[in-house]
């Protein structure tokens, strides 16, 4: 549950409203504080990201997707093998073409859907919700981020919590905030169920870290940052249950962020003269 001290802190800062999502690109409403952006909203840090950081491994993967959805398609579908069999109608050729081309997307987007779900899953334990059932494909996740819990070191302030930082322009909503049993340490964490854990997602937790820094007043040597990656399915034996990765500095990474917002900026608007 959210503290009397930070719900106070939280009333007198900029309400953060959900995004909207335009083109896979996700802006928030911030009550009082009109946006020059599209949309009158707010970018993002995701959306930030995803249009500045480049992501070599994503073509070949792919590419890896899309030959290996042919040639499922070739041996174990009916269509595969009326090609196979010498009968090259340019119309079930094109279809599965059309269908390696799109399968790199359903992947993606099957893997963005397990993850939200995740995120919810998790979110409404943390809130008080039941957990995930036996047998469901959200259980190992789940039990991944009890197992990263139980050690006690930190204690959940907040789960999928609105943010946004007024001097640099930007918002998003953070997994958990976290807040040390044994210090005045606060933390950003970040869960994610990808198959590594990837330089952006640094970028991203600083830039949280950043907002609820001058939202709640924080000072910056009380703010730490981690991303938990969970896995899909039970870990094999002798397998660590899950995968975390701290911010070296928070402040030096967030100043990697801001290159990344200054850069963002140039490309939306301030590349040709009128």
């Amino acid at each position: 549950m959210i503290g009397g001290t930070l719900a106070e802190l939280l009333a007198r800062s900029p309400r953060v409203l959900p995004p909207v999502t335009y083109h896979r690109q996700h802006w928030y409403p911030v009550e009082g504080i009109p946006s020059h952006y599209p949309y009158g909203r707010w970018p993002s840090v995701t959306t930030v990201l995803s249009a500045t950081v480049p992501k070599p491994a994503l073509v070949p993967w792919a590419k890896g997707v899309a030959l290996g959805n042919m040639r499922m398609v070739l041996l174990e579908t009916d269509l595969g093998a009326t090609v196979l069999a010498g009968k090259f109608d340019p119309e079930w050729v094109d279809r599965l073409i059309e269908a390696a081309r799109r399968r790199p997307d359903e992947v993606r987007d099957e893997a963005a859907d397990f993850g939200t779900r995740t995120h919810q899953a998790i979110s409404a334990w943390v809130k008080g919700g039941p957990e995930p059932e036996e047998g469901s494909e959200l259980r190992p996740p789940f039990v991944a981020f009890r197992a990263w819990l139980s050690d006690g070191r930190w204690g959940i302030v907040a789960s999928e919590l609105p943010v946004f930082h007024l001097e640099e322009g930007y918002a998003g909503t953070i997994d958990l905030l976290l807040k040390s049993s044994e210090n005045d340490e606060w933390a950003v964490l970040d869960i994610k169920t990808s198959k590594g854990i990837y330089p952006e997602m640094g970028l991203q937790v600083a830039a949280y870290g950043a907002a609820v820094q001058e939202m709640l007043g924080l000072s910056a040597k009380t703010m730490e940052g981690f991303v938990l990656r969970l896995p899909k399915a039970a870990p094999e034996a002798g397998e660590p249950p899950f995968e975390l990765r701290q911010v070296g500095s928070m402040a030096a990474v967030f100043q990697g962020f801001h290159a990344c917002m200054e850069l963002w900026k140039v490309l939306r608007e301030e590349m040709w003269a009128p």
